[in-house]
């Protein structure tokens, strides 16, 4: 099977932001001696709040013309005040280590009360930054929100809270230099369904209930300390992923690996086997203090309880758990070597979906477990679909960043790596046994070391919207 990248070069420089509705969310009933937590609303999107130059009617979808260059105002979406929101970029231009598609998302909550955020990874990685980690919007410091990389051409864009036209706890500045490389993009901000939030200030060993969306469904967990990391400054990290089993406690997660002085997840255990595995292990600070979570720890060794374990220093004085469901995600098994056609999801289908990887193999830097995962967004107009990130780190490949689905050409949606011997789990838009536009092809070689993998495909965090990319051909104007 013939695979290959396609890079889409399209003469725009438009930016959409889909808007979501959520599902409702119920309080979780405390654990004894946890710290505190509260449920994160699920807010409804408004359109009404989000209709300054709309150019499409389509209350699912707001459509922001960009000038060819400078600075334009959007307001934040409903669903980022007092609730988790993700923001992602699609550029078709290659920036760092980054190829042209979908970059990771950054993640941002704005408090209705004082206005202040939390956003992350504060990190710069493989020549792209993410967020400053948090601000306040409407002090007119302009703090970044998305930060993203520049194209080797000087072409960029970024997110801030603030900028010169505007100091508006309502706001966001979009900041844009087109160039030669970098002629489209657009800016996707979806709601994260819900979350339940544990914030720790004190040294302790705390005892919280596992969330009943983490059982025979994913979640993710982020976590927000207020001090470094290795690598990640002050601010929300990148997720884990996490599904426990209602018939033996066995859970998986993912990813299992360490990246900028961070670790990651186990990759799965037993829930309430008292060997207290990391679900997000975390990182520490210079002098040694640290924030994780585990699936048992001194308090508590049951399968209905996590323990957070923090200690505080001089730098890390307050950290925060976010536990976050999940939309039922499509779930693909194979063992057996084969190339099988799967069917795209209609979800996936002009909306932005999700796509997670398990497997019971190291694949470079990589443990057993869930990947990180990438996004996927065909058109229902032409089966051409984005995607990303577009990267390659520790060994691993993630997506070809976009391509024409039934094409033949058997570009990588979620390409991973492979084994020491060979063995590799792969899926792709097109393959031998299909090339269709409905249809994808996981590509299954197991070896001694690999043995099983799973996909699942998920509706991601944009449930019921559908995201447009509006096209608007402008004339470049390249700025000296």
């Amino acid at each position: 099977m013939k695979r290959h990248r396609i890079l889409i070069g399209i003469a725009v420089a438009t930016f959409l932001v889909a808007l979501v509705t959520g599902s409702p969310c119920v309080r979780p009933s405390a654990a004894q001696g946890e710290p505190s937590a509260r449920m994160i609303p699920v807010n409804t999107a408004s359109a009404e709040r989000l209709v300054a130059n709309s150019v499409d009617e389509n209350p699912a979808c707001v459509a922001y013309d960009l000038s060819a260059s400078g600075e334009s105002t959007i307001t934040v979406p409903s669903f980022c005040i007092d609730g988790m929101c993700t923001i992602s970029v699609y550029h078709e231009a290659t920036m760092g280590a980054f190829g042209p598609g979908l970059s990771w998302p950054a993640y941002y909550m704005q408090s209705s009360t004082d206005d202040s955020w939390v956003g992350g990874p504060n990190i710069s990685l493989a020549g792209v930054s993410f967020s400053a980690g948090g601000g306040v919007n409407g002090d007119r410091s302009s703090e970044a929100v998305y930060i993203g990389g520049t194209a080797v051409d000087g072409g960029y864009v970024r997110l801030y809270d603030d900028g010169g036209a505007e100091s508006s706890a309502d706001l966001w500045t979009i900041e844009s230099m087109p160039s030669a490389l970098l002629t489209n993009a657009s800016l996707h901000v979806c709601a994260v369904t819900s979350c339940v939030q544990h914030d720790v200030s004190a040294e302790a060993e705390y005892a919280i209930e596992l969330p009943d969306f983490c059982v025979d469904e994913m979640c993710s967990v982020l976590m927000w300390h207020d001090a470094t990391f290795g690598a990640f400054g002050p601010g929300l990290s990148w997720p884990v992923y996490y599904e426990q089993s209602s018939t033996d406690d066995s859970w998986i997660g993912g990813p299992n690996v360490s990246v900028g002085g961070v670790v990651f997840s186990d990759g799965g255990a037993v829930n309430g086997d008292g060997s207290g595995d990391d679900v997000f292990f975390g990182g520490q600070t210079g002098t040694g203090g640290y924030l994780r979570l585990l699936d048992d720890g001194t308090p508590e060794d049951s399968p209905d309880l996590w323990t957070i374990d923090f200690a505080p220093d001089d730098d890390l004085t307050a950290g925060s758990i976010y536990i976050c469901s999940m939309p039922s995600c499509v779930r693909h098994d194979v063992s057996v070597e084969a190339e099988w056609p799967i069917e795209v999801p209609d979800f996936c289908i002009d909306g932005m979906c999700t796509v997670l990887m398990w497997g019971d193999a190291f694949v470079g830097a990589f443990g057993p477990g869930l990947s990180w995962p990438v996004q996927y967004n065909q058109s229902s107009m032409d089966d051409s679909w984005i995607g990303g990130p577009n990267v390659s780190i520790g060994g691993v490949s993630f997506s070809v960043g976009g391509a024409v689905n039934g094409d033949t050409s058997g570009d990588g949606i979620l390409l991973w790596g492979q084994t020491v011997g060979g063995g590799y789990a792969s899926l792709y838009d097109d393959g031998t046994p299909e090339s269709s536009p409905y249809l994808w092809t996981i590509d299954f070689v197991p070896d001694a070391s690999l043995t099983q993998a799973s996909f699942y495909i998920c509706p991601g965090s944009c449930v019921q919207s559908k995201v447009l990319l509006y096209r608007l051909y402008l004339p470049l104007v390249i700025r000296e």
